[in-house]
C-alpha cells in the first residue's frame, strides 16, 4: 500500500493482524517526510514498512524512519515489526502517471543515441550545439543553438530561461555529480523550448558535440520518487518469491525476506533500511535452503525465525554499568543461545530472564537476537538504545 497518515486505530489494526494470522502478507510505505514520525498502517505489527534508497543503495532523504523502541525505563521495549522493515529502490523510479499527464525525451548527439530525462516543455529540436557552461547569464551567441549547459550555482528554471533570451532552441542540461539528472523547472515555468536532463558520465562527449536532437513529447510514465515507489517493488518481489515457495504463509515470506536482506547503511539492523536491502534471489535461495520455517529443514543459510522464537528486552543502567533483561517465548526446546551484535554471549533456559552486563562505557546501541541452542533458528532481532 502506497499510502499512509500519522492516526492509528484498533479496528483497522485488527483487521490488518486478521488478514496476516490468516495467512496474509501487507506491505506499507514507511512515508516521505525524512522524519522518525511512525505512519500507519505501515506503523502496525502485522504490516511490513518499507523504507527507499536511491540506485547507489544509499537511504532516500525523504523515508521516514520510526523508531523500533517503544515505552520508557524499565517498560522500553523493542520491537522491529513497527519500524522500518526492508528497503527498495525508490527514487527517480520509472513509474505510470494518469494517462498523457507525463512526459518522454530522446536525445541524439552527433547522431548518438544518449540517454536523456524530460524536464519540461514538449517539442523538438535539432541544430548546433553551444557550449553555455553553467548559463548564469544571457549569451549571444547561443542564438539559434541547443544550448549545452551544466548543472550548477543557479536554477534550472534559470538556466533554461538564460538560454531562450539568449535566443536558444533548447536546453540540455549535464549532472555535476554521478547519475542522470532528474528535475523540473519549477510551478512557475514560464520557458518554452525543451528542455532535458543528461548524465554527467556523458559529460565529455555532450560539450565536445557540434549537434544535438532532443524530443519531447506525453507519455503514461515518468520518474517519480517516494517510498510509494519502493513499495510496489518490495510488493512485486514478495509474490514472486512466494510463486516459487507457495506452501509458504506470509509471515514466513516476511521473514525470509528480511533473513536475506543485503544489509544496507550501519552494520546490521538499522531504522533507516531496517534488516537492509530487498534481494529476490537470495530470498527464494533462503527459502529453497532453509524452507517456510526458516530453518527448521536444515541444510545451513542465514537463520531463520521460523519456530516462532521471539526476544522482549528491558535495558536499564545502575552506576554506570549497562544491564539488558532478555526474556524469551516460542522456543522449541529448554534452552536458547544468546546473541549480542552477532557474537554469542551466552546461553539460557528459554523459561528464564537472561541478563546481559556490559560494562563500557558511554552510549551505543547493541543488536541482540535468540536461536534455539545450537540451530540456525533465531528471532528476529532486537536493538537496544542506551
Amino acid at each position: 500500500m502506497s499510502l499512509g497518515g500519522g492516526g492509528s486505530n484498533s479496528t483497522e489494526s485488527n483487521a490488518f493482524q486478521s488478514f496476516t494470522d490468516g495467512g496474509g502478507l501487507v506491505v506499507a510505505a514507511a512515508g516521505n517526510d525524512g522524519n522518525n514520525v511512525r505512519s500507519y498502517p505501515a506503523g502496525y505489527p502485522s504490516v511490513m514498512m518499507v523504507g527507499a534508497n536511491d540506485a547507489n543503495n544509499n537511504i532516500a532523504d525523504f523515508s521516514q524512519f520510526p523508531t523500533c523502541t517503544t515505552g520508557r525505563g524499565k517498560k522500553q521495549k523493542t520491537d522491529t515489526s513497527i519500524c522500518v522493515e526492508i528497503a527498495a529502490g525508490g527514487v527517480d523510479t520509472l513509474s505510470t502517471y494518469p494517462a498523457g499527464m507525463a512526459t518522454a525525451s530522446n536525445m541524439a548527439v552527433d547522431g548518438v543515441a544518449y540517454a536523456s530525462s524530460a524536464m519540461e516543455n514538449a517539442g523538438s529540436i535539432a541544430g548546433s550545439v553551444y557550449f553555455m557552461g553553467t548559463a548564469e547569464a544571457e549569451d549571444g551567441a547561443a542564438n539559434g543553438m541547443i544550448c549545452m549547459i551544466d548543472r550548477g550555482v543557479i536554477s534550472f528554471y534559470d538556466k533554461v530561461l538564460n538560454c531562450e533570451n539568449s535566443g536558444g532552441d533548447g536546453a540540455i542540461i549535464i549532472n555535476n555529480e554521478p547519475g542522470m539528472l532528474y528535475g523540473t523547472l519549477g510551478d512557475a515555468n514560464a520557458t518554452t523550448i525543451p528542455a532535458v536532463g543528461a548524465a554527467y558520465e556523458d559529460r565529455a562527449a555532450l560539450i565536445a558535440a557540434n549537434s544535438a536532437d532532443i524530443a519531447i513529447g506525453i507519455s503514461n510514465y515518468g520518474f517519480m520518487s517516494g517510498t510509494s515507489m519502493a513499495t510496489p517493488a518490495v510488493s512485486g518481489i514478495a509474490a514472486r518469491v512466494w510463486s516459487n515457495h507457495s506452501e509458504c504463509t506470509g509471515t514466513e515470506i516476511r521473514a525470509a525476506l528480511n533473513a536475506s536482506a543485503m544489509d544496507g547503511g550501519a552494520n546490521g539492523h538499522d531504522v533507516y533500511f531496517g534488516h537492509g536491502i530487498i534481494d529476490a534471489a537470495a530470498a527464494d535461495t533462503y527459502l529453497t535452503t532453509n524452507g517456510c520455517a526458516g530453518g527448521d529443514n536444515g541444510g545451513g543459510g542465514d537463520p531463520g525465525t521460523g519456530d516462532g522464537l521471539t526476544v522482549t528486552e528491558n535495558h536499564y543502567k545502575r552506576k554506570g554499568v549497562k544491564y539488558v533483561d532478555l526474556s524469551f517465548s516460542g522456543a522449541a526446546g529448554n534452552t536458547v543461545d544468546v546473541f549480542r551484535d552477532g557474537n554469542l554471549v551466552g546461553t539460557s533456559v528459554s523459561s528464564a530472564t537472561y541478563t546481559d552486563t556490559i560494562s563500557s562505557k558511554g552510549g551505543g546501541t547493541y543488536i541482540y537476537k535468540a536461536c534455539d541452542a545450537g540451530t540456525p533458528t533465531c528471532s528476529v532481532d532486537v536493538s537496544v538504545t542506551f
